[in-house]
């Protein structure tokens, strides 16, 4: 899991241990890989909370969750509903889990944002929000790519400190070419 995914997670989490029942509406459907993947956890016992998702069958969908909704106390759960914005879910069988719930968002791009502050040049996490059907795991894959450092650069971090490899860049930056090469 990446450091997109680990966030939304973490998120997810608070906001289930504070308001209960959540109802995701994931209008652009950028997170149902995500979701599978937590669906599947919890099935294992990896996963704290039960997620319910709606893969095109409400019946199947109110099959899965019918135990943990007909409890008596506000149960902490999530329904993830892809395609859904909020006037969808009004004409749905869940609209009224998502009247007795939290309404719950989160945007790809704003968890993108969050994650590369400090991380990435704001004109690189512009290019990569800009990408055509950017998707979360290429999201998680570039931002991932700019956390590595290359070999080469680890090298002379590991022989010269990270500061000492500043001096040596600015008192002789062609020497430093040659340690690279």
């Amino acid at each position: 899991m990446g450091l997109i995914s680990e966030r939304i997670q973490r998120k997810l989490e608070e906001d289930i241990r504070a308001k209960g029942l959540l109802v995701w509406l994931d209008k652009e459907d950028e997170f149902s890989p995500l979701v599978d993947e937590w669906v599947e956890a919890f099935r294992r016992g990896t996963f704290p909370y039960p997620i319910f998702a709606f893969r095109g069958s409400f019946l199947e969908l109110m099959m899965q969750s019918r135990s943990v909704l007909a409890q008596k106390d506000m149960p902490k759960c999530v329904i993830h509903m892809p395609g859904f914005a909020e006037q969808d879910v009004k004409t749905s069988p869940f609209y009224e889990s998502y009247k007795a719930g939290q309404r719950w968002r989160v945007s790809l791009a704003t968890m993108v944002r969050e994650c590369a502050q400090g991380r990435m040049a704001p004109d690189m996490v512009e290019r990569l929000l800009a990408t055509e059907n950017l998707d979360l795991a290429h999201a998680e894959e570039q931002l991932q790519s700019t956390l590595e450092t290359p070999p080469e650069i680890q090298r002379l971090v590991n022989t010269h400190g990270e500061d000492g490899l500043v001096l040596r860049f600015l008192q002789d930056p062609a020497g430093l070419d040659r340690e690279i090469g």
